[in-house]
């Protein structure tokens, strides 16, 4: 309300916001949720200067500028690009991410304070959190490295990013890697002179806060779930685990890869018989995107000319030369270990 506030104040002044922007001021106010009153400001005065366009794309660069000098690299804030909608396979992730989304929106108090995603590395963790913060129209913060070596300065860090937080809700607060950001508790006291135990104390209390409750919204990410804390988990009540692809989610991948990297397929593509292909019966989506690629510059050399439709034997060519540069077996024990969540 202040900012709508404000925002109309800056409409009346001058020249106002007329040329410069095509959002209402009720818009104005949802997308710069985070930017104290001086940046508002500054935006609107420099479009006005320069005949900018005062859109989302410039406010989401400052915004993210902003937050990064006020949390100083603590936080990086995500203004994610689509929904469930860019999302391929998946399915069941989607049918729960589609109900806690629901719920959040229907009614807050009764929603997950928090989300853990685990499983095999590279097969869309990272990507359905930002499309789960861009379904519920929340910005995404990135929680960063939080710990330094002067005494105290973690602890420092940790009330600034939770501050952040706080002033920018509602919204996603996405630790990746959560099992290497926080971990598990010693045993006895840890050798930082108990350093741990307090922010990770300091992080259950403000998780757990009802206040916080269908406003700020967890999400952890980790391959190894079964070294994390178990007062940790206690928070994260909705846990969805994260396989290799199907065969049928190879063929539904395929499509989408090519497109996100820029390149269109033949007619004679059967994106399926990659699933039979001995290197690739374990993938990761991120091989998938891998072997696409190489195909793509596979026909290129062959054709002589650069985005030219991928083929059928470029494609399968690209498949069988593809290495796996993961043990196939530890990603099973992954996998193993994010069904047992």
């Amino acid at each position: 309300d202040e900012r709508r506030e404000f925002i109309g104040l800056l409409a009346s002044v001058g020249q106002g916001l007329a040329g410069i922007t095509s959002m209402s001021n009720d818009e104005l106010a949802r997308v710069t949720r985070g930017l104290p009153r001086v940046e508002i400001a500054e935006i609107v005065r420099y479009c006005q200067r320069t005949a900018t366009q005062l859109d989302l794309p410039l406010i989401s660069e400052r915004k993210s500028a902003v937050i990064r000098q006020m949390c100083q690299d603590l936080l990086e804030v995500h203004e994610p690009a689509g929904g469930f909608e860019r999302v391929s396979g998946l399915a069941r992730a989607k049918e729960e991410l589609g109900m806690l989304v629901q719920a959040v929106k229907n009614n807050p108090r009764s929603a997950s304070q928090g989300v853990l995603f685990v499983g095999v590395p590279g097969c869309g963790k990272s990507h359905i959190v930002l499309a789960l913060a861009k379904e519920l129209g929340y910005p995404c913060l990135a929680m960063r490295n939080i710990r330094q070596a002067l005494v105290g300065a973690s602890e420092q860090n940790l009330e600034k990013v939770l501050w952040v937080v706080e002033t920018l809700s509602p919204c996603v607060v996405w630790m990746d890697e959560i099992d290497q950001v926080l971990g598990q508790r010693n045993t006895g006291q840890s050798m930082d002179a108990g350093t741990s135990e307090r922010m990770m104390g300091r992080i259950w209390e403000f998780m757990g806060s009802m206040k916080h409750r269908g406003r700020i919204l967890w999400v952890g990410t980790s391959n190894r779930p079964d070294i994390l804390d178990s007062a940790l988990l206690d928070r994260f009540q909705l846990v969805i685990p994260f396989l290799h692809p199907t065969p049928s989610e190879v063929a539904g991948l395929i499509p989408v890869l090519a497109e996100q990297l820029g390149r269109s397929l033949g007619e004679d593509i059967d994106p399926a018989a990659i699933s039979r292909i001995d290197t690739l019966q374990c993938p990761t989506v991120r091989a998938l995107q891998e072997v696409v690629a190489r195909a793509g510059t596979l026909t290129d050399l062959d054709t002589g000319t650069a985005g030219q439709p991928i083929d059928q034997p470029h494609l399968l060519e690209a498949a069988a030369d593809y290495k796996p540069n993961y043990n196939p077996l530890q990603h099973r024990f992954i996998a193993l270990n994010a069904l047992k969540m």
